[in-house]
């Protein structure tokens, strides 16, 4: 059974994670944090349209947080009781970063940046058009325009995300999981583990509710890198907290319409 240790802060720097207590608890069969995780990036979001450019920047484990409830240390024990214990006795030493709390702030010029490789805050531009714009508002009676704001959305699906993960002798995974996309999952495990297609099994379960929530590669290779680490099935359930703080949204938007009538 694994559970996450998660930030308290919504941006800071993850300055040194000691987990040697918790590896020494009677129980615990491995945990992993920046010390050990592989650094390889991955895409926060699957990309199923095609029609957005999403970056790969999301590192499991980094040296930095970007959100309250990021994945900070991860235990994986006989029990979920002993890897729960596990978590108290990890010691991580932050530098806690200006945090940003909306979009407005976040393109601002003077923000601070939250993933410093990049010029802007600005993820993925995308322009659309169609038709004469400017010819159809000069034959427009009236014009109007308007800014929406709308909320941010969280799936809240009776059944939460999970996963078994299972590594067999010959490098053979396996995983038993509540998702929407078995294949684009099997492709983004073989690529983050570095093994062949032909080497991962994503057996889909019967979905107690997805509406989009479960598109995206959010815990499987955790629990795939555990139990390769630890040469046992993994098993992760997540809380209807973890759910609601450290999955996918439906963003919060901002619009500006301008509508000739």
């Amino acid at each position: 059974h694994a559970k996450f240790l998660r930030s308290p802060y919504p941006h800071a720097r993850v300055l040194r994670v000691d987990t040697s207590e918790a590896e020494r608890l009677p129980g615990v069969k491995t945990v992993l944090c920046k010390n050990n995780a592989p650094r390889i990036k991955v895409p926060a979001v699957f990309n199923e349209s095609r029609i957005f450019d999403i970056p790969r920047d999301k590192v499991l484990f980094d040296d930095k947080v970007r959100y309250a409830g990021e994945e900070v240390a991860v235990v994986a024990a006989v029990t979920e009781k002993i890897a729960e214990e596990a978590l108290k006795l990890i010691k991580v030493d932050y530098e806690e970063l200006p945090a940003l709390f909306n979009v407005k702030e976040a393109m601002r010029p003077d923000a601070p940046l939250i993933h410093e490789d990049r010029d802007s805050n600005v993820a993925s531009p995308l322009v659309i058009a169609s038709g004469n714009v400017e010819k159809g508002f000069k034959e427009a009676e009236h014009v109007f325009e308007e800014i929406f704001e709308t909320q941010s959305q969280r799936h809240a699906a009776m059944e939460t995300h999970c996963c078994v993960a299972s590594f067999d002798m010959e490098e053979n995974l396996t995983t038993w999981v509540s998702h929407q996309t078995p294949h684009a999952l099997q492709e983004l495990l073989s690529e983050y583990l570095e093994i062949p297609l032909s080497k991962v099994r994503v057996i889909k379960l019967y979905l107690g509710g997805g509406f989009g929530g479960k598109l995206d590669m959010l815990i499987e290779h955790t629990c795939a890198l555990l139990s390769r680490m630890s040469g046992r099935p993994v098993k992760i359930v997540l809380n209807r907290r973890e759910v609601f703080s450290c999955t996918i949204t439906r963003h919060a938007d901002v619009i500006r319409l301008e509508v000739g009538v």
